[in-house]
């Protein structure tokens, strides 16, 4: 009986072992590293994928291959100063209309759930978080087309080179 038993934890054990081994290996192949979490091209491959309309995911993307890629696309310090402060001012913004659109789009549902609808203030509702959504997408080709001032016409042609290889 009790060898039965020894056999039995052995087996599971020898059981949950392989299927951890499995997993890790798997999690290897998917680009993710020993601590769990990914690697950067991995993460932003992933990340241009999830939409490949998405400008905002372009932006962030153009943005990093060329902090990635400084030397050989001759950047100066400048430049690099000025990518930089227009990635995280247009981060920032970003996060902050997001938020605002999450909140309406909470109060949308409050309002809906309401006895009675009044349609007038839910409408208002809707506009407004569909303006802020506006703003959005503007603020994003705004820095796109700073981001494109910034970089001479050769830079721009080696990061477009560059991206496509990162795709």
């Amino acid at each position: 009986m009790k060898r039965v038993a020894l056999v039995v934890v052995l087996v599971a054990f020898l059981a949950v072992s392989f299927l951890a081994l499995d997993s890790y290996a798997e999690m290897q192949g998917k680009g993710m590293k020993k601590d769990g979490g990914m690697c950067k091209m991995c993460k932003m491959k992933k990340m241009g994928d999830m939409d490949k309309k998405d400008l905002t995911s372009k932006f962030y993307m153009k943005a990093w291959v060329a902090m990635e890629n400084q030397e050989e696309l001759g950047l100066t310090d400048k430049q690099v100063g000025q990518i930089k402060t227009l990635k995280y001012e247009t981060k920032k913004d970003v996060i902050k209309k997001n938020a605002e659109i999450d909140v309406i789009a909470v109060d949308i549902k409050v309002s809906l759930w309401e006895d009675s609808i009044d349609t007038q203030s839910v409408n208002m509702l809707v506009d407004k978080k569909y303006n802020l959504k506006a703003e959005k997408t503007k603020t994003i080709i705004n820095a796109m087309a700073k981001f494109k001032s910034i970089l001479t016409k050769d830079q721009m042609t080696k990061l477009k080179d560059l991206c496509k290889k990162n795709m």
